[in-house]
């Protein structure tokens, strides 16, 4: 009777944590961002136009937080990178700005 309730146990326990780390996904309109989550992880996959806009002299800039890139006239930016938390610790990160296209020769 003991050994079946342990079998039991270890099923339920196997079923459980299956549930727990099957993960939905979750499409992002901010240029690609994708979010892969679950109870116990979240996985996302970034990929975001960072245009923050001109200043007073007409220079472009693009910015991610305390971030900010001076971009030449024709120069695309983006915040890319992965980014992986387990329950809740943040184990893995690369974000940050990067360069899409180059300025035009001239």
């Amino acid at each position: 009777m003991k050994k079946k309730w342990v079998k039991t146990v270890i099923i339920v326990c196997v079923i459980v944590l299956a549930v727990l780390c099957v993960p939905i996904r979750l499409e992002y309109k901010d240029g690609g961002s994708i979010l892969y989550a679950a109870v116990l992880y979240r996985i996302t996959l970034y990929h975001q136009y960072a245009w923050e806009g001109t200043d007073e002299n007409g220079d472009v800039w693009f910015a991610n937080g305390s971030e900010r890139v001076k971009a030449k006239p024709g120069e695309w930016w983006e915040l890319g990178g992965t980014e992986v938390v387990i329950c809740g610790v943040t184990v893995y990160d690369n974000t940050g700005l990067r360069k899409v296209s180059d300025a035009p020769e001239e």
